[in-house]
């Protein structure tokens, strides 16, 4: 029980800091950023600066996005854009990759 309440705290921690990289990026009203929202459908964000949020991602976390892999799975059919770009889904795979980075 506790692994999961602590899961929940870390997600809620790693959207925070990525709505607040996304408002600072692209001049997004930081309020209007929420969990569900889809970052290229609801946040109205293109590729060029899905880039710098990534690019500012990595930097904050000390990873890498595999985002050549993700375009790819979904130009596959093998993934929906849900999956990467809702922000609950990205925090979520971020934190994944925080953990693997550690492991």
């Amino acid at each position: 029980m506790f692994t999961h309440k602590f899961k929940g705290l870390m997600m809620t921690s790693t959207f925070d800091r990525v709505a607040t990289i996304i408002a600072e990026t692209c001049d997004i009203p930081r309020d209007t950023i929420t969990p569900e929202s889809h970052a290229i459908d609801d946040l109205g964000i293109d590729s060029l600066d899905f880039l710098d949020i990534a690019f500012a991602i990595d930097k904050a976390f000390g990873i890498k996005l595999p985002l050549e892999k993700w375009t790819q799975e979904v130009n596959d059919g093998k993934a929906t854009t849900e999956q990467y770009f809702v922000l609950s889904n990205l925090s979520a795979r971020i934190d994944e990759l925080v953990a693997a980075k550690g492991a």
